[in-house]
């Protein structure tokens, strides 16, 4: 039985291993399979890289779930204020302009959406994808977004969305969305920046598949998320993400 105790543990537990999965691939990011095991040995990277400060780096997938999920809130506080507003998925382009200028440089006459512009921990550029910067580029300049990119941009920061409607369909027993409305809203979260299908539908795979994951009961989804593990890459820096993301939104209060 998934109450609303366990399902904010998982919820917090997701968002922070998809950090913790993040930080340890972060070293890897830009290394090949052969350079990866020449350096780490057979299993790949295991351990968290740490900087001067005795701190795992994150990188920007990290920082655009954040103002993902800023996004959200900054949406459903509006309506809940006004008594009017959009979608939640609806509002997330206007964080991703924060994200954009906590990147490239904070102008003065910037007037911020989110509260996360504000923290001086997200201003260090961590490899922003060029994909998302031009993209964000092109809304602040209202201007249309146009690339044919296939890359993985898009899906790496969409489990905001799908924790915030298991959350809604357990505190108050029903799911705003149906799957097919939560496919698309994970579909929209990407497409604003990644306009090939291919870079926006595995989003709104991976909306249902966390989504149907924080539902489980907990041995149940241990036991998923462990094959899961067990049949991707560990090498790869975002399937670590995913998987870890995925594992803790498991087990995290077990």
């Amino acid at each position: 039985m998934i109450d609303e105790k366990l399902i904010n543990d998982k919820i917090r537990g997701s968002l922070m291993a998809g950090a913790a999965g993040d930080a340890l691939g972060y070293e890897v990011e830009f290394k090949s399979l052969q350079k990866i095991h020449s350096i780490y040995g057979e299993k790949g990277i295991t351990e968290f890289k740490l900087d001067e400060n005795g701190k795992a780096l994150i990188s920007d997938d990290t920082q655009m779930t954040l103002f993902t999920a800023n996004g959200m809130l900054m949406g459903i506080t509006r309506g809940v204020i006004r008594g009017v507003g959009g979608s939640p998925e609806s509002y997330v382009e206007f964080a991703y302009q924060d994200w954009y200028h906590t990147q490239m440089g904070k102008p003065r006459e910037w007037n911020p959406y989110t509260w996360l512009y504000s923290l001086p921990e997200l201003e260090y550029s961590r490899a922003p994808g060029v994909t998302c910067l031009k993209a964000c580029k092109a809304i602040i300049d209202h201007r249309a977004v146009v690339n044919n990119s296939k890359g993985c941009g898009g899906v790496m920061r969409v489990a905001p969305l799908a924790l915030l409607l298991a959350g809604y369909q357990v505190r108050e027993g029903r799911c705003p969305y149906t799957i097919e409305d939560m496919a698309v809203a994970g579909g929209v979260i990407a497409e604003c920046t990644h306009k090939h299908p291919l870079g926006y539908m595995p989003a709104a795979l991976l909306t249902m598949l966390i989504y149907k994951v924080a539902l489980l009961p907990t041995e149940e989804a241990v036991q998923i998320s462990a094959e899961l593990s067990g049949s991707a890459s560990i090498c790869s820096r975002r399937s670590i993400r995913v998987k870890t993301c995925a594992s803790i939104c498991a087990n995290s209060a077990s």
